[in-house]
This record gives structure tokens, sequence and C-alpha cells, in this order.
């Protein structure tokens, strides 16, 4: 399936949901504040090895961090069903409903309607 990791989530109100993060600037870290993306969320709860198991294997955490890449550099991607389903069982784990009931639609598309 084609998922737009561009797509920007937002709150219940319609407004973007807001993302912190931190640069360097001049030597010293900044916190920075972006619209949080569905590519953003993802990867996020990809790197943190938020997952169903209790026990990540070194080569699954290899394929969680190329996946979590990969949403996080492309604007749109294709992703296989293990993909689709390691990303619905990790957001759902690092994430309320509010982000990752959006998220889970947009994984689900036939099941929006």
């Amino acid at each position: 399936m084609k998922l737009n990791t561009a797509t920007v989530l937002k709150d219940l109100e319609g407004l973007a949901i807001k993302d912190s993060y931190m640069v360097e600037e001049d030597g010293e870290r900044v916190s920075k504040e972006r619209d949080l993306t569905v590519g953003n969320a993802l990867s996020g709860a990809l790197v943190a090895g938020v997952t169903a198991q209790k026990e990540i294997k070194p080569t699954e955490a290899a394929d969680m961090y190329g996946l979590a890449m990969k949403l996080r550099n492309q604007k749109e991607v294709t992703l296989k069903s293990e993909e689709v389903t390691l990303c619905k069982n990790t957001i759902v784990k690092a994430f309320q409903p509010l982000i990752s009931g959006q998220i889970i639609l947009l994984l689900e598309p036939s099941e929006k309607k």
C-alpha cells in the first residue's frame, strides 16, 4: 500500500498537532516545534522499539530502523503487508488514540468508509 508520510496529524479542532524536536545552534541544543506528520510519528515509534513483543531480535531491530528511516525521509512510501502490520502494532503502543487512530485509518483505507 502507498502511504503519504507528509500527512499532518490534526487535533479534534482540526489544528495541526505539534511535535517538539532538538537541533544544535551555535553549539547549544535548542528545542524547536513542527507539525507532527505520519512519517515522524511512525518513525519515532519504530526507533523507540515499542512493539507487541517483549523482546526484539537484532535483525528485527535493524528492519525497524530501516523502515523508520524510509518513513522519515520519503514523502510517499510503498509498504508491504508485514510493514503495515508492524506500523499498526507499534503506533498503538506509542501514541494515544488521537494520533494512533488517524494513522490506523490511513493504514486501513478500505475501513475508513
